[in-house]
């Protein structure tokens, strides 16, 4: 093996390093694809927003995201909205404090868009686009 080699492999060698060392490492080598698609995303949203391809409506976000209809999501880094979710005819009672059998739906559009393989982006409130608490952009 030469010099250059050898220098790449214990560079990358994970071996000896805790898991934060790690982690750093990985994000250097992902970060830039990963804000890459995140732009491209950003980009996209205000294009199809408006023709029925996207919305910032939370409700309707959650029960796309249900149907596995989210391609990607951004969700604002804020307080939870509670609600029962009923699955089978996706209604949804929002309650202003949890009740039992409540589930967050900012969690839960999330969650089941990751689940259906679609793309999550957490934000700041005033970074999301279209200001909401969500933004989605589907896939049909």
């Amino acid at each position: 093996m030469d010099a250059t080699l050898r220098r790449r492999a214990e560079t990358c060698a994970p071996e000896g390093l805790s898991d934060k060392e790690l982690h750093a490492k990985a994000w250097k080598i992902v970060e830039p694809h990963f804000q890459r698609r995140r732009r491209i995303a950003e980009a996209e949203f205000p294009q199809v927003h408006g023709t029925g391809r996207a919305s910032t409506d939370l409700e309707e976000v959650v029960r796309a995201a249900l149907d596995g209809r989210v391609n990607v999501l951004f969700v604002a880094m804020q307080p939870e909205v509670w609600a029962r979710v009923d699955a089978n005819t996706r209604q949804l009672e929002i309650h202003a404090e949890p009740k039992p059998g409540d589930q967050d739906l900012i969690d839960l559009a999330a969650t089941q868009t990751l689940l259906k393989e679609g793309m999550v982006y957490a934000a700041d409130p005033d970074k999301v686009p279209g200001h909401g608490r969500v933004a989605a952009i589907y896939r049909w």
